[in-house]
Parts: C-alpha cells; structure tokens; sequence
C-alpha cells in the first residue's frame, strides 16, 4: 500500500482534472478503493491533511475527486470538505461547497448557512446561497 500511497500523490500533484472527466488521480484512486475499499479513502485523507497548509492543487485535486465519490465510497471523506472550509483560500472553500453540493445531503445545511453568513466574498455567497436553497429541496 505504501508504493500506491505515492502514486496517488504524485498523481494528485502531477496530473490534470476538470469537470465531466476523470482524472488520472481518480482512476487510480478508484482502482485503490476496488482493491483496498476504506484503507483508499485513508489515503486520501491522509494526503489532504499533509497538503493542508501547502499544495493547493493536491486538495483542488482530492476535493474534486472527493465530489466525484460515490456514497458507498465515501464514509471516511466527510472530513475533507469540513476542513476546505475553513481554508484561507476562497477556492478552496468553493470547491468544499461543491463537494457538499454533489453529496446532496441536508445534514450540511447549517455548515454552509454559518460559512454563508461569514464569508465576504459575494461571488462564493451567491454560490452557497444556490446550494442551499436546493439542498433544501431535497
């Protein structure tokens, strides 16, 4: 495990991703979570908080791949987007919201009311404001 550890986080670091495709990163991580189930989302995690105060494109990169996750495969992940959040860094927390968003759960409503309330930002507002109002549909 500790081979494909970096790999995903040389993958994470080195490789594209965009909306309506699948990263490199994720591929890899899908065929880690076939093979090893929660010990990727681990992984996962555990890439995240080492990039916490660092690499922004590796926790672009696994809030993407985060987003993309399946419910089945994302017991251990809740903790990536809470902790985006709070980042300093406006798109990392956008990118926390989207996560949230492609959740669809309504547990999250009161994080995203309080980072709705504190945020400054009107654009990331707005955003929130939308995620809200359908989350709260569901």
């Amino acid at each position: 495990m500790e081979r494909e550890f970096s790999v995903l986080s040389k993958l994470l670091a080195e490789t594209s991703f965009e909306n309506g495709y699948e990263s490199a990163a994720e591929k890899y991580f899908n065929l880690l979570w076939d093979k090893y189930g929660a010990i990727a989302e681990k992984a996962l995690q555990t890439i995240y908080h080492q990039n916490m105060f660092g690499n922004h494109n590796v926790l672009k990169h696994v809030l993407f791949i985060g987003g993309n996750t399946s419910a089945d495969r994302r017991a251990n992940l809740e903790v990536i987007p809470l902790a985006g959040i709070s980042n300093p860094d406006i798109e990392i927390q956008d990118l926390s919201v989207k996560c949230l968003e492609a959740w669809e759960d309504k547990k999250y409503l009161p994080i995203l009311t309080n980072l709705r309330d504190k945020t400054g930002v009107l654009r990331l507002k707005n955003h929130i404001d939308d995620v809200i109002q359908n989350l709260a549909e569901i």
